[in-house]
């Protein structure tokens, strides 16, 4: 059987007879008919194999990211299965600001509204317009508008009412583009007027110096 040790950021070694990557909904709905005891993870962050699983393993390989320009604002639409870091970096490179204060978490887009992923003082839910996704029960595809997500601290809809009931296949984001940084928290405190990718590159640096490497060292990311 094939191992799980790749998927997921602790490495435990486990087994599974099947693992898959699907890169559509409709990849992953006929996966998903086809296997009726299975498992649906992005990146492994928020996984841990204690033993092995007796099913197939769905790995949410939905790419892509797409954006529309307007006056005020920079609208991006961006697969699930994308690594939120190399979102994050993508972002810095385009000149959309505002999520320079979450670089260097695991996961995957698709991951963040989840549990409203934030740091250093910014919680992602600031950006997000909607998240698409299909219901596990219908197979049909949804959207939610951001308040209709109802996101919280470390907390969403997602994450409660619709826990394991649904796949997430595009997280919609809109940046400003009057630059609002934020540099007030932690050790963030002590720039000076920074430029965000000067606060990307503190937030590196501080998470660096806090965590090991998942792939040297397995971890999920976070530290008190």
């Amino acid at each position: 059987m094939p191992s799980l040790k790749p998927y997921h950021t602790f490495s435990l070694d486990s087994y599974c007879p099947h693992i898959f990557k699907f890169s559509s909904s409709d990849e992953f709905l006929a996966l998903e008919k086809q296997h009726a005891n299975s498992i649906i993870i992005g990146e492994g962050s928020n996984t841990v194999f204690l033993t092995d699983f007796e099913g197939a393993v769905l790995i949410n390989a939905i790419k892509g990211i797409d954006c529309e320009e307007t006056n005020d604002t920079y609208r991006v639409k961006v697969g699930a299965g994308e690594n939120w870091h190399s979102f994050v970096e993508y972002c810095m490179d385009k000149g959309w600001y505002g999520l320079e204060n979450l670089a260097l978490i695991p996961g995957t887009v698709g991951a963040c509204p989840i549990q409203n992923i934030g740091a250093y003082g910014v919680e992602v839910n600031r950006f997000i317009e909607s998240v698409e996704f299909i219901d596990l029960d219908t197979s049909k595809p949804q959207i939610l508008s951001n308040s209709d997500c109802e996101f919280g601290y470390r907390d969403s809809l997602f994450k409660r009412e619709l826990a394991n009931k649904v796949l997430i296949t595009r997280v919609n984001f809109v940046f400003p583009k009057q630059n609002n940084p934020v540099f007030s928290y932690g050790e963030l405190a002590t720039l000076i007027d920074p430029s965000p990718q000067e606060i990307f590159d503190r937030v590196i640096e501080i998470r660096k110096s806090k965590l090991p490497d998942p792939k040297i060292l397995g971890n999920a990311g976070r530290f008190f």
